[in-house]
């Protein structure tokens, strides 16, 4: 047993020390982010919530996120160095909240079992390389840790603002208010036989005004502003209901395989379920309801471009938390236990040793990145990096190529919009349809693309090294065609002056802005080269 006191001190130094290990592992951000900063940019500017001027489409989908950014960004602060430290916190705060979401409120001794979600989330590796990828990942993460411990502790109107921060945050935050609904009604049916703190109507409108206040004033502002209840990226990135032919469902065999099976021994915390009193079984049912909407809602709408494991990053901590319940109840069920318990966790660390995962492998295996980093050349210089910009990938420097040397007026149709929007400036085309409502509504076409008016003046596409062809098969297949041919030329090749990017950028002209042009396209380097990529290497 573990005196409160000490427990607290445990937690309070593990935080401390996550910064510092966060600090040193992923710090470099993604590129769909940089959609979101762009948003930034143009507000602070008064634009308006707008990726290109004067046009209404919400191409991001972490409106609450976006306003944080903005105010920082207001007050001075760039966006990209805000976004990362604002994911650390969130991590911190995860692992803080986390590690007493199974505690009573006056609980002063604690059993040692309880120390298994704090460590799990500290060393988890997809939680340290989602921080710093600028994305609202750690932080809706975090929110759903806040919702669940909130409406456990029976703190319904904190509960009730952390689901409607979870609307804002995400396209399908709303959903998760409706599923602990049951509970409510649950804990009003036993507040008959037991002691409860709240009047039952009291109860009622702490838990649904706040959320129905916020959650309904923000969608009839998004339907004024931009004409649709959902997000442009919703109706660009999903397929719904694709059972046939799901990734969704090979990346959730991933997402297991990467973790050593944690979230198969964590399911068996459904078998103590009924052998438990109301309270415990409180304790379960939340992160079960919270996770089987996750898993539902990812599964459900198919194919969805993202990093790696982004949607299930909300379930990292709550299979930790049922995990930490089943030890509990195996503990309490069995005489002399320990040797048991210490095995299954001696178990999990020779399947992380020996389990690959093929997708993210270095970055999702928990022994190897801890030694990476700290037996690294260049640790020191990790913690300097992560408060500075950091130089820009090959998408940054394609968008400042296209600053420098292409018309300011001019349109760009891309297939990566992230730094490159954001580093050009320009007008942009999104033919994936992220920020376009046409090619979101109606998938890419080379006749789609023909016929926008105004017409694309330049086209800016990713290829791989040497392969002068787009990389998207679809892309690629419609490129070939005379109707593309007789309109755009190949004028340009960007192309990385170090060996580390495997990747390239295609430059399109119209034949009429560059009517003597060369019939081969000029290659030219942009980037760091290989030295100056080594020195600032971000691994």
């Amino acid at each position: 047993m573990i005196k409160r006191p000490l427990y607290n001190t445990i937690i309070l130094l593990l935080c401390i020390l996550f910064v510092f290990y966060l600090i040193i592992s992923y710090n470099y951000p993604g590129e769909d982010c940089y959609i979101t900063f762009r948003y930034v940019e143009n507000f602070i500017a008064g634009k308006g919530l707008v990726y290109n001027t004067g046009e209404r489409v919400e191409g991001y989908s972490d409106f609450l996120w976006l306003m944080l950014l903005a105010f920082f960004r207001w007050l001075g602060f760039s966006p990209i160095i805000i976004s990362r430290i604002l994911g650390l916190v969130s991590t911190v705060l995860l692992l803080w909240v986390a590690s007493y979401y199974s505690l009573k409120k006056k609980q002063r001794k604690i059993e040692w079992i309880y120390l298994a979600t704090p460590l799990l989330i500290f060393f988890n590796p997809m939680l340290h390389y989602h921080h710093g990828r600028g994305l609202e990942t750690s932080f809706y993460a975090f929110l759903f840790i806040w919702a669940a411990f909130s409406f456990k502790r029976r703190n319904y109107a904190n509960s009730s603002i952390a689901f409607a921060a979870m609307a804002l945050l995400r396209p399908e935050g709303f959903i998760y208010f409706w599923l602990v609904l049951p509970m409510l009604f649950m804990d009003i049916k036993y507040s008959r036989t037991e002691k409860f703190p709240y009047s039952l109507p009291l109860v009622r409108l702490r838990f649904f005004v706040p959320y129905l206040l916020i959650v309904g004033s923000f969608f009839i502002w998004r339907l004024s502003y931009y004409g649709r209840l959902f997000p442009n990226s919703v109706y660009a990135k999903t397929e719904p209901f694709n059972f046939l032919w799901n990734p969704s469902l090979h990346d959730l065999l991933q997402f297991i395989i990467s973790w050593s099976y944690i979230p198969v021994f964590a399911l068996l915390a459904v078998f103590t379920y009924h052998k438990e009193e109301w309270e415990i079984q409180r304790s379960l049912l939340i992160p079960m309801l919270l996770g089987g909407g996750v898993l539902f809602f990812t599964i459900a709408v198919g194919k969805v471009q993202a990093e790696p494991f982004q949607h299930y990053i909300p379930l990292i901590p709550i299979i930790i938390l049922l995990l930490q319940e089943f030890l509990r109840a195996m503990k309490m069920r069995v005489d002399n236990n320990l040797p048991l318990i210490i095995g299954f966790f001696v178990i999990f660390q020779i399947l992380n040793l020996y389990t690959s995962n093929n997708l993210d492998s270095p970055k999702t295996r928990l022994h190897s990145r801890t030694f990476q980093y700290l037996f690294s050349w260049n640790f020191p210089a990790r913690i300097s990096w992560y408060f500075d910009t950091m130089p820009s990938l090959l998408n940054g420097d394609a968008g400042k190529w296209c600053k420098q040397n292409l018309p300011p007026d001019s349109i760009i149709a891309a297939d990566q919009i992230g730094q490159l929007g954001y580093y050009s400036g320009h007008r942009i085309l999104d033919i994936l349809g992220i920020t376009d409502k046409e090619f979101a509504s109606k998938g890419y076409s080379l006749e789609l693309l023909l016929d926008r008016n105004p017409q694309a003046d330049y086209l800016a596409i990713l290829s791989f090294l040497g392969d002068k062809k787009p990389y998207i098969w679809e892309i690629r297949e419609s490129f070939e065609k005379p109707a593309f041919t007789e309109k755009y030329q190949l004028r340009w090749i960007l192309r990385p002056r170090n060996t580390y990017d495997k990747t390239e950028f295609l430059i399109y002209a119209r034949r009429d802005l560059i009517p003597d042009a060369p019939p081969e396209p000029e290659i030219i380097k942009i980037g760091p080269n290989t030295a100056e990529w080594v020195s600032k290497m971000r691994v």
